[in-house]
């Protein structure tokens, strides 16, 4: 009877949907139809006398916080729902009950899969929520101030213990608090939303710029063409600065008309996920790539829409040492005109360029000179009318190193989950003008390519975790050991430790060699993943 009863509720929502009468508010005007939410969410989710369904109508979320959602409801409510289906409920979601571009600009980290020490805006949050999972989580939604005091009701239902688990504090006092500031300054609706027209033209070609810490810069482009419904189909062609060319082919969806989450592959590499976000003005797209099974290994990335205009995307180098002659350079950009002459290639004072020794419409080789009383410093490079994104640092010597970042985070794995990895870079100074290291006027020169080794950060007598934590490799990548027990260690514990990273370099002509740590945290693998793949 129960079945019956369900089937045929289902049926008259359907027909319901099928008739346009029920809807679901967008968050700015009222009624947007959406057939797919509606005939899988509407058994549970009663809509109200505007056809707005509960709960779900006065949410606003992320692709990945609606993802999370979809599959919270099939693990605990037993909602059956195809692969299909649930993209198609999670891209209507995102497009209608999504964030602006303003609002996910500052939790976009955690969408990018870095790894951070977040700064908490509230102490009644962090002390409520942050405790389990991060603030990125919680910011990267909106609500009505009714549905972020039910979720203090769902946390209690589903996490019963959780008043007892943290006995330091009176949860429910300070969960109100804490409920307090998020419906203050994370309200369902906002200007933002309301402005954001959700719809850009995002098909055509674009240039790229992009980093990979402990491989280097990289330039080139990618043709974006569409599939219709916001899907796109991608074609990448990128060229690190030692020379090396990359060729990809991916697909995408644009979620609420600028959440761009996408994957491509070469043919011999690994999948790389990709994470962007359309800037404001429709022009640029910024965020990160990261492999899908290693997501700590990444890179940031940029592209720029291409025009007609001449674009300077950025060099082969980050810095020269002064003095220094006929040094060659190679300049990335779009559209350098044939007739483009070495007079109009400005690099600032003190440095004087000879000659273009090889001339592309995306790429220029040129010789220069660096005259020894070129001054310190950041200089943007000037091609002809081009565009320019580029700068190029100038110093006489380098007088630190520092490794980024600071404290990083490894887990163990190999067994039961993946590893995570951490990768290490080294950063190149020169003291600005006040001649004091690590003061607000140096100059960063970039990564330099430092030998890399790990010490002992020594906690008590015993301390042996260099000895089982993991390795690091000579481009920074810090490669954790296995999961589970060791029974060569103490105890038989497993490989869980604290170390340094140590990073050593020594600059051209100089002595003794710089060196620069940072601390390194292996633990123990991450068992639940929230975050959809």
């Amino acid at each position: 009877m129960t079945k019956m009863v369900y089937r045929g509720l289902k049926l008259v929502i359907v027909l319901l949907v099928s008739a346009g009468v029920l809807g679901l508010t967008d968050g700015r005007d009222g009624q947007a139809k959406g057939p797919a939410i509606l005939a899988k969410c509407a058994v549970c989710h009663r809509p109200d006398e505007r056809g707005r369904l509960s709960r779900i109508a006065f949410q606003r979320k992320t692709p990945e916080g609606w993802q999370q959602t979809v599959r919270r409801m099939v693990r605990l409510h037993g909602l059956s729902i195809s692969v299909d289906e649930a993209k198609a409920v999670v891209k209507y979601l995102s497009d209608h009950q999504g964030l602006a571009p303003a609002e996910v600009r500052p939790i976009a980290y955690d969408l990018e899969r870095r790894d951070i020490i977040e700064r908490i805006p509230d102490e009644a949050v962090r002390s409520a929520c942050v405790r389990c999972h991060s603030f990125a989580r919680i910011a990267a939604q909106r609500r009505t101030a009714e549905e972020w005091r039910k979720l203090k009701t769902f946390h209690l239902a589903l996490f019963p213990t959780l008043v007892y688990q943290m006995r330091q504090i009176d949860w429910p006092t300070v969960a109100d608090r804490a409920i307090a500031y998020l419906a203050e300054h994370y309200p369902f609706n906002t200007e933002a939303w309301r402005r954001w027209p959700k719809t850009t033209e995002i098909a055509g070609r674009w240039m790229i710029v992009g980093h990979q810490p402990g491989r280097g810069d990289f330039f080139g482009d990618v043709d974006i063409r569409s599939l219709g419904n916001d899907h796109f189909e991608t074609r990448q062609r990128i060229v690190f600065v030692d020379g090396q060319r990359i060729e990809r082919t991916g697909r995408a969806i644009v979620y609420a008309g600028f959440a761009w989450r996408g994957s491509s592959q070469a043919p011999d590499g690994p999948k790389i996920k990709e994470v962007l976000h359309l800037s404001e003005d429709g022009q640029m797209l910024v965020g990160r790539w990261f492999q899908a099974a290693h997501d700590q290994i990444g890179a940031d990335v940029t592209l720029y829409r291409k025009t007609r205009r001449p674009l300077v995307l950025g060099l082969s180098v980050r810095s020269l040492r002064a003095p220094a002659s006929r040094q060659r350079v190679t300049i990335y950009g779009a559209n350098f005109p044939s007739t483009l002459t070495s007079d109009e290639i400005d690099f600032g004072p003190g440095v004087i360029v000879h000659r273009i020794e090889n001339r592309q419409s995306d790429e220029l080789s040129i010789i220069l000179d660096v005259r020894a009383d070129a001054p310190d410093g950041q200089r943007r490079v000037r091609v002809g009318e081009a565009l320019s994104h580029a700068h190029l640092a100038i110093y006489h010597r380098i007088d630190y190193i520092t490794v980024v970042p600071s404290l990083g985070l490894a887990r163990l794995g190999g067994i039961k989950m993946p590893k995570q990895h951490q990768q290490f870079e080294a950063l190149a100074f020169t003291n600005g003008p006040d001649g004091l290291p690590r003061t607000s006027d140096d100059v960063a020169l970039g990564p330099v390519s430092a030998k890399w080794s790990l010490a002992e950060d020594t906690t008590d007598p015993n301390d042996d975790d260099v000895k089982f934590v993991g390795t690091i490799d000579q481009s920074g990548l810090f490669t954790p050991a296995t999961d589970g027990p060791n029974p060569a260690r103490r105890k038989s514990n497993n490989n869980t430790g604290q170390v340094w990273v140590v990073a050593t370099y020594t600059p051209e002509g100089a002595e003794p060699p710089l060196t620069a740590r940072a601390k390194l945290i292996v633990t123990v693998p991450r068992f639940i993943e929230w975050e959809i793949r």
